[in-house]
């Protein structure tokens, strides 16, 4: 029981490290969270989702970047595109394809909670792509968690 706390101890102090934000960065703490958790993959798992998220990889980069819509005001009505352009060099990157493709689809998520997706055709076309993403990611993430935490 003493050597599983040690280690839950040690994993907790590996997940500070990660969500500790270096100088001048800006990325929140949930992303930090998600690109630690993909970072997890095995270098197989990531190789083999990126191979079969192509087609979604490739919508993400011939379409402009995702705009944060979270922080807008009346003078900048299309709110701030920094998030989404990081994120989409990220995908031209292996090395970093799947923390963009999850900045990304993090990015969506935060636009539909607070109310800048509609039902326009853009909006659907891309909420399309990214439930695509999260059914090819999210089982493989809740198994990699279960397994690494005994749950």
């Amino acid at each position: 029981m003493l050597r599983q706390f040690d280690e839950y101890k040690a994993k907790l102090k590996d997940i500070e490290k990660v969500n500790s934000t270096p100088p001048g960065s800006r990325i929140i703490g949930e992303v930090r969270q998600i690109a630690f958790l993909l970072s997890q993959l095995a270098a197989h798992q990531q190789n083999e989702l990126i191979q079969s998220l192509q087609p979604e990889i490739e919508y993400f980069l011939n379409r402009r970047a995702l705009n944060d819509m979270g922080k807008r005001n009346a003078r900048q009505r299309e709110g701030n595109s920094d998030e989404g352009k990081a994120a989409n060099e990220q995908l031209r990157e292996s090395a970093s394809c799947l923390i963009g493709l999850g900045r990304i689809i993090y990015l969506m998520r935060c636009n539909l909670v607070h109310g800048s997706k509609g039902g326009g055709e853009t909006d659907q076309d891309l909420i399309e792509v990214g439930v695509k993403v999260l059914r090819e990611i999210v089982p493989i993430t809740i198994s990699l968690t279960e397994e690494k935490y005994c749950l």
